[in-house]
């Protein structure tokens, strides 16, 4: 997982387009998931000294009968234990809102990517929401039957679909071949793109329906660098031409070069089904990574080089 450090870098250089972040991401990708799991609850309030006297014999008196065995708190902090069925990592980071917004208490939970690409209602993982600086936590996530990676979607301070400040925006933080093997990642970083924004966008490209149809946007990032490329073109994996527009650097007309900007930023100009996808420029290598589009929702695909 790319370190914090690099979005920050980017700052600088989007600062005149007023975007708060840009974050790298795993040169893996997340792709389509077929298993949901349920959530799991992390703010348990500790009512061991109010148990039943005819509590089940078979139920430890010093763990809350309302709680699940394997999620014990332990003088404060949650404890997940992992089981035959469970496997827990815990995700903390930094929403950065896209050009400019408030981040403070923004609803955010940890979805697999089945439900971040073809769920109208994602099932959550776990979910919180950020605290002033946008900074979130999220405890006992089991990523045990979530194939291939994790989405962080992002939303106004409760899941309001396409209404109030942030569009519903999905951001991958974690890939793996193996569900198991999962680790905490303790310096996300995932994008929350303003309905403002979108507004903008679909003025400038009127073949986007965020509402109808979704769409996906992204930024091309220099792993070396951590900043945005200049310059950079987004290809098809197959390297055929791909629908893609090129946002200037304040978000206020589209690049006519055919590359991107200063910021890095691209977005796809029509819906899309599974696709691959990479970045071509001078002197740097993109690895493939996937998206799709979903009805009411912002895959935001991170371009990192390897």
């Amino acid at each position: 997982m790319k370190n914090l450090t690099t979005m920050l870098a980017c700052i600088a250089v989007l600062h005149v387009a007023g975007c708060d972040d840009g974050k790298k991401t795993d040169e893996d990708t997340t792709t389509v998931d077929t298993t949901v799991d349920t959530t799991v609850d992390t703010t348990v309030e500790d009512t061991t000294s109010d148990v039943p006297e005819d509590v089940p014999e078979d139920v430890p008196v010093d763990v809350p009968v309302d709680v699940p065995v394997d999620v014990v708190e332990e003088d404060g902090p949650v404890v997940c234990e992992d089981d035959a069925t469970h496997h827990y990592i815990t995700v903390s980071g930094t929403v950065n809102a896209l050009p400019t917004g408030s981040l403070d208490g923004l609803y955010v939970a940890a979805i697999s990517p089945m439900d971040a690409l073809g769920n109208p209602t994602p099932t959550p993982l776990a979910e919180g929401n950020t605290d002033a600086s946008g900074n979130f936590t999220l405890e006992c996530i089991n990523t045990f039957g979530v194939l291939l990676g994790l989405v962080i979607l992002v939303d106004d301070a409760a899941e309001d679909g396409v209404a109030g400040t942030i569009f519903p925006t999905g951001t991958g933080v974690q890939a793996w071949t193996d569900p198991t093997t999962a680790v905490d990642e303790a310096d996300a970083t995932v994008m929350a793109v303003t309905n403002g924004l979108v507004t903008g966008l679909e003025t400038l490209v009127p073949t986007i329906d965020a509402d109808a149809n979704g769409f996906v946007m992204g930024l091309v990032v220099d792993s070396g660098t951590g900043l945005p490329v200049d310059a950079a073109t987004v290809t098809r994996a197959d390297t055929t031409a791909a629908p893609v527009a090129y946002p200037n650097v304040t978000f206020t007309g589209l690049e006519t070069d055919s590359d991107t900007s200063a910021n890095g930023s691209f977005v796809f100009t029509e819906a899309l089904g599974l696709s691959s996808f990479t970045a071509e420029a001078t002197g740097l290598t993109f690895g493939d990574h996937q998206a799709a589009t979903k009805a009411g929702f912002c895959y935001f695909m991170m371009l990192t080089s390897e």
